[in-house]
């Protein structure tokens, strides 16, 4: 145990004068221990409220993202394979990328041709704007030189494009 009176001399020499209250602290040997543990939980505690509050608002941000989600793979020669995108924005936009030249048809629900051609990589990127369409239909004629991103989000091919490069996907616009 160290004791330590409360008046302290000044670093020249001088001493204060005495208080009525001549105070004694004493510390045991694990003061300084229980202490810094102490505020290692406090500053612990402090910490998981902060990422809970901002891990809450990651959630919010989250569950509002537009997501691909796969519904059914096809199969066969000719395979469609049918996603459903929750939580679409307002615009409704399809990026469409080729490193080599690939046939392209890309309709909405109604049938209606939003493109109808070859699209290589000197035409390549080529952006569609979908909004307020509720199906999109893609009828791909060389899956392994074509990205597709649909707001952002890629869409990853749910059968290879290496083995199946013809393959017609239909996304359903779950607003």
């Amino acid at each position: 145990m160290v004791f330590l009176p409360k008046n302290i001399s000044s670093s020249k020499g001088d001493t204060e004068s005495p208080k009525e209250d001549n105070e004694i602290i004493i510390n045991g040997p694990n003061d300084d221990e229980q202490q810094q543990a102490k505020d290692y939980d406090e500053d612990e505690q402090s910490e998981n409220k902060d990422s809970n509050k901002s891990g809450d608002a990651d959630t919010d941000k989250e569950e509002n993202q537009s997501e691909l989600k796969l519904v059914e793979t096809g199969s066969g020669s000719r395979p469609e394979s049918v996603f459903d995108l929750e939580n679409p924005d307002d615009k409704l936009t399809v990026k469409l990328e080729s490193t080599d030249n690939t046939w392209l048809q890309v309709s909405n629900g109604e049938g209606e041709n939003k493109y109808y051609d070859s699209l290589t990589s000197d035409k390549s990127p080529v952006e569609l704007d979908m909004s307020g369409d509720d199906e999109i239909y893609f009828n791909i004629g060389n899956a392994s030189a074509l990205t597709i991103t649909i707001n952002g989000q890629e869409l990853e091919y749910p059968l290879d494009p290496k083995q199946n490069v013809v393959q017609k996907i239909r996304v359903h616009v779950k607003k």
